[in-house]
């Protein structure tokens, strides 16, 4: 269950991007880095995962002092 929690995220944002990617495609657009970087389907997983990795990294620093 651990394994399954923690690959989630990546798993959601991989999945995700792949998504966006096809959609771009799907609509036969010019596909650049700044097309797929300022897609929403591209960038609003990316901030998702970071906040996720930022609110991780502060339960991590609260529960686990030394």
């Amino acid at each position: 269950i651990a394994t399954l929690v923690g690959s989630a995220p990546s798993m959601f944002v991989t999945v995700a991007l792949g998504n966006g990617i096809e959609k771009i495609i799907d609509q036969h657009a010019e596909l650049s880095v700044l097309t797929v970087l300022f897609s929403p389907e591209i960038y609003l997983p990316i901030i998702a995962f970071f906040i996720i990795l930022f609110i991780a990294f502060v339960i991590r620093k609260i529960y686990f002092k030394q």
